[in-house]
């Protein structure tokens, strides 16, 4: 998503659009249950022709296969859309993978192995003082 801010018009479908994908996903898509399939964000262009949806799947073990199954039921899920939506262009769907979630598990890892060096600087010391 871009830094300028987007028509208040835009700002609405994509509201609009995040809503219903994420209506549309429970009701169509159809994989292994353990599976979380969120719709994170949904970015529409400024032409409103298309529209890029950021989809985070955990565990990540199932993303290709998740992204996969997303290709297969696009029609689907934009003829779902046009019976809520009524735009004169629908935006055409394209999957991305979120990576936000990644990133987030992966300053969680960081933090985690901080707290653990400095629990153990604090034990030697510790034991250094008893000395």
């Amino acid at each position: 998503m871009s830094l300028s801010v987007k028509p208040l018009r835009v700002q609405k479908v994509e509201k609009e659009l995040h809503q219903c994908i994420g209506q549309a996903l429970t009701e169509l898509l159809f994989i292994d249950q353990g599976v979380l399939v969120s719709v994170v964000e949904v970015d529409v262009a400024s032409d409103m022709r298309s529209a890029r949806v950021f989809v985070s799947v955990f565990p990540d073990d199932f993303q290709e296969e998740v992204f996969h199954e997303l290709d297969a039921i696009r029609v689907d899920i934009q003829k779902e859309i046009s019976k809520k939506i009524r735009m004169k262009f629908l935006p055409k769907l394209s999957w991305h993978k979120d990576k936000s979630v990644n990133e987030i598990d992966r300053i969680g890892k960081i933090f985690s192995e901080s707290q653990r060096k400095i629990q153990g600087n604090e034990s030697e010391t510790e034991t250094d003082s008893e000395e």
